[in-house]
């Protein structure tokens, strides 16, 4: 049996995965001039992270797009105008990062508890997560005590 992907799957797996793979590429080939890398290495990880977080965003609105839209097509088009604008209304993937809460609000429109089916073992991943948002707003805004607070280890 083939499998069908999203599109946003998709492109998560191709053109975000490349650019981040080009990143993480020249993060190394940097770092591996040893102390004379260091400051570019550094300057190339935080452009990886703000990439990453920026892909992971398109992924998770481009996966909610879709979601609303098998919902609309599901129904008579007056209905799925209606259904569409209240599922896309006030969605705080618009204005906010991709951190968990704001994925758990968003999603939780489905009635899909996203949190609440990862097993303990994958639990770690809505830290994670946050930890990468959190960088990133580090970074973005280079805000001194964030970015002193970051570890950022490849």
């Amino acid at each position: 049996m083939q499998h069908r992907f999203s599109p946003a799957l998709a492109h998560w797996r191709s053109a975000s995965r490349t650019e981040i793979d080009h990143l993480l590429a020249a993060h190394h080939f940097v770092r591996a001039l040893g102390p004379a890398g260091g400051p570019a290495a550094e300057q190339i990880l935080h452009a990886l992270v703000v990439q990453l977080a920026a892909r992971f965003q398109r992924y998770c609105r481009d996966l909610h797009d879709a979601a609303v839209d098998a919902l609309a097509a599901a129904v008579p088009d007056t209905y799925g105008t209606l259904l569409r604008e209240a599922f896309l209304t006030g969605r705080r993937l618009d204005r906010q990062h991709a951190t968990s809460a704001v994925l758990a609000n968003d999603f939780n429109r489905f009635d899909l508890r996203i949190w609440s089916v990862l097993p303990a073992t994958q639990a770690a991943a809505r830290t994670t997560l946050d930890e990468v948002m959190s960088a990133r707003n580090a970074i973005a805004h280079q805000d001194a005590s964030g970015l002193a607070r970051l570890r950022l280890d490849t």
